[in-house]
C-alpha cells in the first residue's frame, strides 16, 4: 500500500517520487527517471541556481524606506500590505514575490513550495489554490513589527498525468510582520498549528562537475524539509543515494520523500522526520554519469 506523503506545504503528484514505502519507476514527458531503492536519480541541465523558469512570474520589488513610520496606524497599514502581497503571491504561486516580502522560515517555505510547483510543472500538473477563509485582525504591535491574531486556510488542488488528483488544506495563523532592512515582512507564522524552526545554510560540494549547495533546512510539525540546488556547466546524469539527516543529538533519520527536479535551476528537495533537536547536516552517496567512462561517485556531507 502507498504510504500517503503529507507534504505540509504543497501538494505533490503521487507518481514522479521517490518515497521509502513505494518506489516507482518515474518517467516525465522528455526523458526518463530512474528511482533506486533509496535514492532518486535524473538529468541536471546546465545552468546555475539563479537561472530562470519556466513559466515563472515576474514580481515588483518592495518599497524601501530608511526608518518604520512613527505612526501606529502607518505601521499597521504597512505590515497589513505586506501580510497581503505573501498570501496574494502563495495563491498566485509567485514565489518570487513571496520571498520579497518575507524572511525567515516564512521565507525559506515559499522557497519550498516553489520547488515544490516547478515539480510538478515538470509532470504536466496543474495546480489550483484557493484561500477558503482569510482573517486577520492586528494584535499587539511596537516599532518594528506587528502580530496578528487570526487565521488563513489556503486549499491546493493539483491533477495532471503522472498521477491522481490530490487536494490539501494548509492553515496560516498569528503572523508576524517585522520591519528589517528597510521594510517590512512576514517573518513567522503557525504553519497547521506548528511553529516554523529556520535553519540557513550555505554549505556546497562538488562532485563530477556538478555542484551541490544546501539552501537550509525548514522544520514545520513533524517533517523537515531540505533544499539542495544543483549547479553545472554542462548536462549531467545525477543519481543519489541514502540520504539522511543527522540532528545534534546525534540520531539519523532517512528521507520520507525525495525527488529531483530537472528544470533549471535544478535542486533536490528531501523531507525527513523532525526531530527535537536541531538538524546539523545532510549526507548522502552521489553519483555523476553512472554506466559512462566518467562516472564518479562520492559520499557527500554538507552541514547546516
Amino acid at each position: 500500500m502507498r504510504r500517503a506523503v503529507t507534504l505540509l506545504l504543497a501538494v505533490v503528484l503521487a507518481v514522479g517520487a521517490c518515497s521509502k514505502d513505494d518506489r516507482p519507476t518515474l518517467e516525465r514527458v522528455s526523458g526518463s527517471i530512474g528511482a533506486s531503492d533509496d535514492g532518486v536519480a535524473g538529468d541536471v541541465p546546465a545552468g546555475g541556481a539563479d537561472g530562470e523558469v519556466d513559466g515563472a512570474t515576474t514580481s515588483t520589488a518592495p518599497v524601501t524606506t530608511v526608518a518604520p513610520p512613527r505612526d501606529e496606524s502607518a505601521r499597521v497599514a504597512a505590515a497589513d500590505a505586506a501580510l497581503a502581497a505573501y498570501l496574494d503571491a502563495l495563491q498566485a504561486e509567485d514565489f518570487a514575490a513571496a520571498q520579497a516580502v518575507s524572511s525567515g522560515g516564512a521565507r525559506f517555505m515559499a522557497q519550498i513550495r516553489d520547488v515544490v510547483a516547478r515539480y510538478n510543472a515538470e509532470r504536466d500538473g496543474v495546480s489550483t489554490l484557493k484561500y477558503s477563509a482569510r482573517s486577520f485582525r492586528a494584535g499587539s504591535t511596537d516599532a518594528t513589527s506587528v502580530a496578528y491574531v487570526g487565521s488563513a486556510r489556503l486549499d491546493s488542488t493539483v491533477s495532471g498525468p503522472a498521477g491522481d488528483p490530490y487536494s490539501e488544506s494548509a492553515l496560516f495563523e498569528n503572523p508576524v510582520v517585522s520591519f528589517a532592512d528597510g521594510r517590512w515582512v512576514v517573518s513567522a507564522y503557525l504553519y497547521n498549528g506548528q511553529p516554523l524552526a529556520n535553519y540557513p545554510a550555505e554549505s556546497r560540494d562538488t562532485v563530477g562537475g556538478v555542484a551541490l549547495e544546501l539552501q537550509g533546512a525548514l522544520t514545520f510539525g513533524a517533517s523537515t524539509g531540505v533544499v539542495i540546488d544543483l549547479v553545472t556547466d554542462s548536462d549531467h546524469a545525477i543519481k543519489v543515494e541514502g540520504a539522511q539527516l543527522t540532528y545534534a543529538d546525534g540520531s539519523q533519520a532517512p528521507f520520507t520523500f525525495g525527488a529531483l527536479i530537472s528544470r533549471k535551476p535544478a535542486a533536490l528537495y528531501y523531507l525527513f522526520d523532525a526531530s527535537t533537536s536541531r538538524p546539523v547536516r545532510w549526507s548522502a552517496k552521489v553519483t555523476i554519469d553512472s554506466g559512462t567512462t566518467s562516472e564518479i561517485s562520492e559520499d557527500v556531507v554538507l552541514a547546516l
